[in-house]
């Protein structure tokens, strides 16, 4: 597969908003931090224009880089992201609970509640369930 501008452009990379301070002109400031949280980003009067302007940007700036022969960052896959969050929180439940004996952890996530609801209980499952919520809501899935 070519790695092209389009392909960049194509990725799902995680674009932050955050409101700009009126004494600083007000409006909105957009980033890609996993491509350079100053290197990537731009301003707009609205959220939608910050986001339309760093986009514009962004491709710009990826033809630069493919240009120069930059390495360009890429995002996990969703697959990527779900195994290691899998791990993070195999780890958590390790760290509450101590070893699990050998072959008690599956290797793959299949049924992530059913499994943690097992190990720990349904109050502990929950609060493991609310903090990865919590790590999940400002991810663009």
């Amino acid at each position: 597969m070519k790695k092209d501008v389009d392909y960049y452009m194509g990725l799902p990379y995680t674009i932050e908003v955050t409101p700009l301070l009126e004494k600083e002109g007000g409006g909105f400031h957009a980033c890609v931090p996993l491509l350079g949280r100053f290197a990537i980003c731009a301003d707009g009067k609205t959220h939608q224009e910050a986001i339309d302007n760093l986009l514009d940007f962004m491709r710009r700036r990826i033809k630069v880089y493919l240009e120069e022969g930059t390495e360009i960052k890429e995002p996990l896959s969703l697959m990527q992201r779900d195994e290691q969050i899998f791990k993070e929180v195999r780890e958590k439940i390790v760290q509450k609970k101590g070893r699990p004996k050998p072959g008690n952890l599956p290797d793959k996530l299949l049924s992530f509640k059913d499994f943690i609801t097992l190990e720990l209980g349904p109050e502990k499952a929950e609060e493991i369930l609310a903090e990865c919520r919590n790590l999940f809501k400002n991810w663009e899935l």
